[in-house]
């Protein structure tokens, strides 16, 4: 509730921003593309979902009110989804960047200010940044800074010098929040902005065998890096390094393919009806489309997801620009596989959206 009522101001401005961009931009409906009106259908009928679940197969919610599905899935997610669908054409992303690495660093700055005693005495749990944003956020916008940080570091001097603080403060932000989903969306967002530079093949492939070489060869003393500042993130990721330790996540998805197989054609509940995490979501948006949909979710967020990544080449080479929203959508997929539900996944539902809705032929849509 702490964490509501302090959110509950900007979850407010952002809708009432996306209203008005939303009655502005009218006249830009026709220039939507087919997939992305699949993608508002897809998400109307996930709302029909919810409705369906709550009212008529409520024995298995716990925790959470009616409200909190229906406020985030519509007001925080579906009509701030229509406002950037109807807007993408008038976006200046240059402008955006430049503001979101602004915006992002601050927040990381003053997000770690308060870590000060924590960190002198040796970082001994996971940590929130504060009652709003958990460990898991916390790391991610450690993520977030390091590729605003890679997007704007060709803008100037100035730029320059701010971005390289900025890469060794969001790495600091990964290491201290003591989450593995950010290290693994690092490496991700690292071998994706390699294979992205204009490299020929063969040093581009070398390249990436020399990364990936690197963490294997100096594997160990990366761990022994991050547990001079955080004991707990060096104990998770070496766990799950030594022992195939997923945070009980595999319980979840086991329990979600078992519930699809349920009701492989037609769906059944958006949330895991038994399990460990009975009542809860399964921490994988490709799985709930399953649960959720049937063989015909996951087919459809599959082209969703598949179409992104056949896209990824062609945005680069248009504008340099569109690079940092194609390496976020990296970042959020990783994020929303481990941990995301289609109601909550607001970050990853705005970008999905944005690329659905791009126009090959033409980069300014």
């Amino acid at each position: 509730m702490i964490s509501t009522n302090i959110t509950i101001p900007y979850r407010l401005a952002s809708l009432i921003f996306s209203i008005l961009v939303i009655f502005y931009n009218l006249g830009n409906y026709k220039k939507i593309t087919i997939l992305a009106n699949v993608f508002i259908l897809f998400y109307l009928a996930y709302i029909l979902k919810i409705f369906i679940c709550l009212n008529f197969d409520t024995s298995v919610f716990y925790g959470k009110s009616d409200i909190t599905y229906y406020s985030f899935s519509i007001l925080i997610v579906f009509i701030p989804l229509i406002s950037v669908l109807l807007s993408c054409a008038k976006m200046d992303l240059n402008f955006i960047l430049k503001n979101s690495f602004l915006i992002v660093f601050i927040s990381s700055i003053l997000a770690t200010l308060g870590y000060n005693p924590a960190i002198q005495t040796g970082i001994e749990e996971r940590l929130d940044a504060n009652v709003a944003l958990s460990s898991i956020s916390f790391g991610h916008l450690g993520v977030s800074l390091i590729i605003l940080s890679f997007s704007v570091f060709r803008k100037s001097v100035y730029y320059k010098i701010f971005a390289i603080f900025s890469l060794f403060l969001g790495l600091f932000i990964i290491i201290i929040a003591g989450s593995r989903s950010p290290f693994l969306a690092l490496i991700f967002i690292v071998g994706v902005f390699i294979m992205q530079s204009r490299l020929n093949k063969v040093v581009l492939f070398s390249t990436l065998v020399l990364f990936m070489s690197t963490i294997y060869i100096f594997l160990e003393d990366i761990l022994l890096f991050v547990k001079l500042y955080s004991q707990v993130a060096f104990s998770r990721l070496s766990a799950s390094i030594e022992d195939g330790d997923t945070g009980e996540r595999d319980s979840y998805y086991n329990a979600a393919i078992e519930q699809f197989f349920e009701s492989p054609f037609i769906g059944g509940n958006f949330v895991l009806k038994y399990g460990l995490g009975k009542g809860d979501y399964p921490h994988n948006l490709f799985l709930e489309a399953l649960m959720a949909f049937g063989i015909f979710g996951g087919l459809v967020v599959f082209i969703f997801h598949l179409r992104v990544f056949y896209l990824s080449q062609v945005v680069i080479s248009l504008d340099g620009n569109y690079r940092f929203l194609f390496l976020l959508f990296i970042q959020f997929f990783v994020l929303s596989s481990l941990h995301g539900s289609w109601w909550g996944a607001t970050s990853f539902v705005f970008v999905l959206g944005f690329f659905l809705n791009f126009r090959q032929k033409n980069s300014n849509f």
